[in-house]
């Protein structure tokens, strides 16, 4: 009998384990912080912008990470981004791969405390890049590099992105090698069933890469001939 409740006792002290700890663990990597690196199109001989975004910031007060970048691609120009718009940006002496990028702070409120862009790279993709290369985008960081405002180390979940070349103009649907207003009306009058589009249209004319033409593309387009995209 003894022997029965002491194995009753090690068998619920396992449940409990089995039911508490991974609940908080998996709660714990939930709301863990997350820096990802956008994943982006471009053509040859194009500039290209790369949004890096942070999702759960629980109160970064400041901030090293190292970008890397593959050959074809020339880093040009960096901003810093709204998420990080209380603290300070430390640029790098130069863009060479790999370059160190700053951020710090003696406090931060908690208003500033947001998630959203922290960094905007703009790459300027080499004219001789083969069409669907992949040029990958890093980020890494080192333990300590990352703190809150009590000095506290945050670990950071990365994910890393990429620069895909293609070999047409994103909305150049009538291939004259511009977006303009000619391309958002074919992308409008396909989404009201006026018009067809070819295979190689559709793929041109989908700028927000859903899989399908849309009056959002046609927008999207009219926002590139615009020059707002």
């Amino acid at each position: 009998m003894a022997k029965t409740k002491k194995l009753l006792s090690v068998f619920l002290a396992l449940l409990m384990m089995l039911t508490v700890f991974p609940t908080s663990i998996i709660a714990s990597a939930a709301n863990a912080a997350t820096v990802t690196v956008e994943s982006v199109n471009a053509v040859p001989g194009s500039n290209v912008e790369v949004n890096i975004n942070v999702k759960n910031n629980p109160g970064i007060l400041a901030a090293n990470f190292t970008v890397t970048y593959d050959k074809g691609l020339t880093l040009i120009d960096s901003k810093s981004g709204d998420a990080f718009s209380a603290l300070s940006m430390t640029k790098p002496e130069n863009y060479n791969s790999p370059c160190k990028f700053g951020w710090d702070a003696l406090e931060i409120a908690d208003e500033d405390i947001k998630d959203g862009t922290i960094l905007t790279l703009t790459f300027s993709v080499d004219k001789n890049v083969s069409a669907n290369s992949k040029l990958n985008v890093k980020l890494s960081y080192q333990n300590g590099n990352i703190i809150d405002s009590d000095l506290n180390d945050i670990p950071v979940t990365i994910n890393n992105g990429s620069v895909t070349i293609i070999d047409y103009i994103p909305g150049d649907i009538n291939g004259d090698g511009n977006t303009n207003t000619a391309d958002a009306v074919f992308a409008m009058r396909y989404a009201l069933g006026l018009i067809e589009l070819t295979e190689t249209q559709l793929i041109h004319g989908d700028v927000n890469e859903d899989g399908v033409v849309n009056i959002v593309d046609a927008i999207g387009i009219m926002r590139i001939a615009m020059g707002l995209n």
